[in-house]
């Protein structure tokens, strides 16, 4: 008996939810572009790429003074200068770089990660008042993510009055 209601409930839910579904006006909002196109995200991009190089100009000097080591190791060990130990020492004292630059770059990759992380989770409440507002001003009953969406021939996209909205919200 449980189970004959269960299953009469969500058939009931399935047919109220169709034809409730059919009058609703559907909103989509591609909330990525809303990050990376606004006035915000744009800022965001441009610190991302700033960080990017200064980090790729710190491993690359880094990766030049390695170069510099190694060749200087190859030159007094041609050179016979070298003893077995001082040999041993500088081999272990450019390895013990490469490991520490290799630390090095993983960790500025991090920062770089978490700044978009934590940006981009910033950005994600204040997107969605706007997204809230554009939804009453387009009278719009449901605004689901394009990226959840598969089809959905009759809802308006409302991606730039969004990203436009928040604009104008944000201050410069």
């Amino acid at each position: 008996m449980k189970r004959v209601f269960v299953v009469l409930t969500v058939v009931f839910m399935t047919v109220v939810s169709s034809s409730a579904m059919a009058q609703m006006k559907v909103g989509l909002v591609d909330i990525q572009r809303c990050v990376y196109e606004s006035e915000a995200g744009k800022k965001l991009i441009q610190e991302m790429r700033n960080m990017q190089t200064s980090s790729e100009n710190q491993i690359k000097a880094k990766q030049d003074e390695i170069k510099k080591m190694q060749d200087d190791y190859l030159e007094k060990e041609k050179s016979k200068a070298l003893t077995e130990k001082a040999k041993t020492d500088r081999a272990q004292a450019i390895q013990d770089k490469i490991i520490e630059l290799n630390e090095f770059a993983r960790k500025l990759n991090m920062e770089i990660q978490k700044k978009d992380r934590d940006s981009t989770e910033k950005m994600e409440p204040e997107l969605r008042a706007v997204i809230a507002t554009v939804a009453k001003g387009d009278k719009l009953d449901l605004v689901l993510y394009l990226q959840a969406v598969a089809y959905a021939p009759n809802a308006v996209d409302i991606t730039q009055k969004v990203i436009d909205q928040y604009n104008k919200q944000k201050p410069k």
